[in-house]
């Protein structure tokens, strides 16, 4: 999987290096910090950038090479410096300077944790 500065990602067979599926980060702005594609089994694909806060995410029943927009988008409190997922119970970690760390959970849309930041 490969995040593209101009907002695409792409998803290469690493034998022929063919490209097998795109995805579209529609009005993307600022860099991706969180890329995720959780294992056979879990719900989708999800990419996070940092300057506007957005969740994106695919499903993974809708695999195809042409290049999608994603199905759903969420709004996360900005700016977000990293990223990462859980996929077995499909909860995003994210935080960044002047924002605290936050659990996101994917399926009920809500934050279910969150930690101030510490000032050292």
């Amino acid at each position: 999987m490969v995040a593209r500065r101009d907002g695409l990602v792409e998803f290469l067979n690493l034998n022929t290096g063919e490209i097998v599926r795109q995805l579209v980060c529609p009005d993307k702005k600022g860099k991706f910090v969180g890329l995720s594609c959780p294992s056979s089994g879990s719900k989708g694909v999800f990419v996070c950038t940092a300057d506007d806060g957005k969740l994106l995410h695919w499903s993974s029943e809708s695999e195809n090479s042409e290049a999608s927009a994603p199905e759903v988008t969420v709004q996360l409190a900005k700016p977000i410096s990293a990223a990462k997922l859980e996929p077995r119970e499909l909860r995003l970690a994210y935080g960044g300077k002047e924002n605290e760390l936050k659990l996101w959970d994917i399926d009920a849309k809500k934050v279910a944790w969150s930690a101030k930041n510490v000032r050292l």
